[in-house]
């Protein structure tokens, strides 16, 4: 008995592909449920993309199409319906994530050497401690 799995041997077809692809995708179906419907691998379909211009053209168009389609879904679920799962799917399938500004100043300590602080000038820019002359014009300070 022969495995039916090896005796699929889909051929890529320039004009059926990318265009079922595109009507699939924009129904708002992933790209595993149209692997399994051609009844190819990912890896295949990964391979399709570098391969076939044509057809990471339709890849492209049918993503956008794919937002689209849970987009409209979430402005239904949100006059109505359970905004959670329509969250977590944008999260987990289109890269959306809660907004977190985070803020991290960095201080140096630094030791000044001097005979006085007073003689001691220096600037702070950035991370860095520029050291400038002192104010008898006698060199620069010791950082």
């Amino acid at each position: 008995m022969v495995n039916f799995l090896m005796a699929i041997k889909l051929k890529y077809n320039k004009k059926e592909h990318p265009e079922d692809l595109v009507e699939h995708m924009s129904k708002g179906y992933s790209i595993s449920s149209w692997c399994a419907k051609h009844k190819i691998s990912r890896k295949t379909f990964d391979s399709w993309l570098l391969r076939y211009r044509e057809f990471k053209r339709a890849h492209d168009l049918a993503k956008t199409g794919a937002q689209s389609w849970w987009e409209d879904l979430g402005r239904d679920m949100a006059l109505g319906g359970n905004a959670a799962t329509y969250i977590f799917n944008m999260k987990n399938r289109f890269g959306w994530a809660d907004k977190q500004d985070i803020s991290v100043q960095a201080v140096k300590p630094a030791l000044i050497i001097g005979h006085d602080a007073s003689e001691t000038n220096i600037k702070i820019e950035g991370n860095d401690i520029v050291e400038l002359p002192n104010r008898r014009g006698k060199g620069k300070a010791k950082a």
